[in-house]
């Protein structure tokens, strides 16, 4: 499927992600990802979705540790739009059986974060309740409230956890850490996204995709061409409608061009 017939040109940022440059890899280039995830294409109600799921692997070792934010597994399904249902994961508990571990996410449907499109669509194809069951190190394991087999995620491995807006302004343009564009966006995000619950989705979810986008984006062998479209076409567009006390343009602007990126790199 042409993951490009996804994109929705509805925004500037949008229209300025359409363009983005395909990924282009060599084969000995690919690596893999720490993380259990698919990306499937299942039949329902007579349409084609394509089912996303991710479950970053750190929730196994950091499960007590990780704020409420972070305790949630996102399922996606595109159409000619996103839908994004979030189940709050409630309790992780371990087992040894025949020497292999084995760890279970108890997860429940978020009626409050979703649409009650969102939550129908989720509950019908995978049940209010959901177990997921990870062999560590190897598969995972969807369930729904039946026990009923539902969807296997394979386990990939990285070592990488960079943002890819770092990367654009620091390893490609070679600016410092501390660059003024990389300050701006920064300041933005903790003085105002962070203190307004209505963008904690977004940080959350930039922080769980990004590291994604980026694993896959420096093993391209066009990545310098990728990091220098995002630079110019993200920071820069982003830094100068700030500079203008565009904010929430700003963020706008941001997010449709990451939910665009999302069709393209994950």
């Amino acid at each position: 499927m042409d993951r490009r017939k996804f994109l929705r040109k509805t925004s500037s940022g949008a229209l300025a992600a359409a363009f983005l440059p395909l990924l282009s890899f060599k084969e000995s280039s690919l690596s893999k990802k720490d993380e259990y995830s698919v990306r499937e294409l299942f039949k329902k109600n007579g349409k084609e979705w394509l089912i996303s799921i991710t479950i970053i692997s750190d929730i196994l070792t950091q499960f007590k540790e990780s704020g409420d934010e972070n305790k949630e597994v996102v399922i996606e399904a595109f159409d000619e739009t996103s839908i994004p249902s979030y189940y709050k994961i409630l309790a992780l508990t371990e087992k040894t059986v025949d020497d292999k571990n084995l760890h279970f996410l108890s997860c429940r449907l978020q009626s409050d974060k979703t649409t009650s499109e969102n939550y129908n669509f989720a509950k019908e194809l995978f049940g209010k309740q959901v177990e997921i069951e990870i062999h560590d190190k190897c598969h995972a394991i969807i369930r729904n409230e039946k026990m009923d087999l539902k969807i296997n995620l394979g386990f990939e491995k990285t070592s990488e956890s960079q943002c890819f807006l770092t990367s654009a302004c620091v390893f490609h343009k070679n600016l410092p850490d501390n660059c003024y564009e990389l300050t701006t966006l920064r300041a933005l995000r903790e003085n105002v996204m962070k203190p307004h619950p209505e963008y904690q989705k977004l940080i959350s979810e930039y922080n769980i995709i990004a590291p994604q986008m980026l694993v896959k984006i420096n093993k391209a062998s066009n990545k310098d061409e990728i990091l220098d479209y995002i630079y110019s076409h993200l920071v820069l567009p982003s830094v100068s409608l700030i500079e203008s006390g565009k904010n929430e343009e700003a963020i706008e602007y941001y997010g449709n061009f990451v939910n665009e990126m999302k069709y393209l790199y994950l």
